[in-house]
């Protein structure tokens, strides 16, 4: 009986220290998700009728090594380096057998919680991981690779497969393709650096101290793929990079193709894809013939409840460098980014993206949702959610009354941005007729700050303690107008 007792309350601890553990890391992850799920079938009645079948074989020795790193890592709620060490394998795809090396992969516990193990397999042909379809929300990440592919940015190629494992049918996992050499000479590339953020420093000091306080972006260093580029290229490439990392005058106009980059955010805000969105796990392309950096995008994980780039100028005092404000406030201080995104963003919403994006992948998003549900219950109609999020993003960007107007005692015009983009100003209206603001840019509010008023001389025209002021969010359309409050003393 003492043994009983004494078992039920090392679970009670365990389970306890496991949820002060994840209630941390959700803190410095900072962001409110669907926790969408997604429960497997109780048996796998058939396979699924996909185009590609991996048959992986391991020898006993390895099995009993993987085992030890998945207790491992399950013990510490985190995959950490120690336990993506490379294991001898081999593969038969399609009846073609591989000699291979494969590793766990992943961070978080959820890529080895299920007896479906995800994996980076690596052979003299191919590099690719394989994981629960789980871990990218199923469909979702599927259908944000097609929405990234219409707006010409970069992806990578994600599909599902059937695998087995030393002859023991593990069912359907989403497979991946690497993002290296072979990647760029598939689709026609120039050889060229394939830059990140390192990630490592901020997975080790979470595994170490359950927070994490100095393995942050402005502390990141830069490593790449594409090791085949010349070093003198890498060296540009890294150099151009920790140029826009340190915040330097002018670094994302020089160094970065702004189209690009903001349709990629266009994007990845239409579809809430967060994860995929922050600085660990972007992908910085270096395009040798413009010499500037392109977007990756891929990973979406799950699917974010709130504005992605509002939530880079909250006032959340929770908000830390590793959030990722920081690194996103890198793109939308510069006015001349913020404009471009913002007119894609009102395209994108205008033109309803989302529901093309669906209609154009219909066939396809329909039989792989027919084989899915072959092994898993979906549970999640994703085309209805991410119509939500529309509603909720043309919210979001239709803000009420985000700036304050008020006339000083010179009857000059004083004029405070509470919104989290620019505001171009365009004229005001009084009693005595229209006066033209000649497009004055309000710049957002300041992270943490008061609201900072900004003085607009209107001449010496005569003029009423009443009116309005017209406005436009940087980069759209829409005009908004706002009331001019009567004489106010700061």
């Amino acid at each position: 009986m003492k043994k009983f007792v004494v078992i039920i309350i090392v679970v009670i601890v365990s389970a306890m220290i496991s949820y002060k553990f994840h209630s941390k890391i959700e803190s410095f992850n900072n962001v409110i998700q669907a926790k969408f799920s997604s429960q497997p079938v109780d048996e796998i009645e058939q396979i699924a009728s996909l185009k590609e079948h991996i048959k992986i074989s391991i020898s006993p020795e390895n099995i009993d090594v993987l085992e030890k790193y998945v207790g491992t890592a399950l013990e510490q709620n985190l995959i950490g380096e120690k336990e993506k060490k490379w294991l001898a394998a081999s593969l038969e795809i399609n009846s073609k057998k591989i000699l291979s090396k494969l590793r766990l992969k992943g961070d978080n516990t959820d890529h080895i919680g299920s007896n479906k193990w995800s994996f980076k397999v690596k052979n003299d042909s191919a590099v690719f991981a394989i994981q629960h379809p789980k871990t990218r929300s199923y469909l979702y990440e599927w259908i944000l690779h097609k929405a990234y592919r219409e707006k010409g940015i970069l992806t990578t190629n994600y599909d599902f497969v059937n695998v087995t494992l030393n002859e023991d049918y593990k069912g359907i996992y989403a497979k991946e393709e690497a993002i290296n050499a072979s990647y760029l000479k598939a689709r026609n590339l120039p050889l060229s650096p394939i830059l990140k953020f390192e990630e490592d420093d901020t997975w080790e000091e979470a595994l170490v101290n359950k927070f994490v306080s100095t393995g942050t972006y402005m502390n990141s260093s830069i490593s790449g793929y594409v090791k085949e580029s010349s070093k003198g290229k890498i060296k540009e490439a890294i150099d151009k990079l920790r140029s826009f990392q340190s915040g330097k005058l002018n670094s994302l106009e020089n160094n970065f193709n702004l189209e690009l980059w903001a349709k990629y955010f266009a994007v990845t805000e239409v579809f809430g894809a967060l994860h995929g969105a922050r600085w660990v796990n972007i992908r910085f392309y270096y395009n040798p013939q413009t010499l500037k950096f392109d977007p990756v995008g891929y990973d979406a994980s799950e699917l974010a409840m709130s504005s992605i780039v509002a939530a880079a100028y909250r006032d959340d005092p929770r908000i830390t460098e590793i959030s990722n404000e920081q690194y996103l406030r890198g793109f939308f201080q510069n006015n001349k980014f913020v404009k471009i995104y913002n007119k894609e963003l009102e395209e994108m919403l205008k033109n309803n993206f989302v529901t093309e994006v669906f209609e154009s992948n219909k066939e396809q998003y329909q039989y792989l949702q027919k084989e899915l549900k072959k092994e898993f219950a979906l549970d999640n109609d994703w085309e209805k959610l991410l119509s939500s999020r529309h509603e909720m993003l043309e919210k979001v960007y239709t803000p009420y009354e985000p700036i304050r107007a008020f006339y000083n005692d010179s009857n000059n015009l004083l004029v405070g941005n509470k919104f989290f983009l620019p505001i171009e100003l365009i004229k005001m209206e009084t009693g005595k007729g229209e006066i033209n603001l000649e497009r004055q840019i309000i710049p957002q509010k300041s992270l943490k700050a008061n609201l900072d008023y900004h003085l607009i001389p209107i001449g010496k025209q005569e003029i009423r303690n009443e009116g309005y002021v017209f406005f436009k969010i940087l980069g759209q359309e829409k005009i908004f107008k706002t009331s001019i409050k009567k004489p106010y003393k700061l």
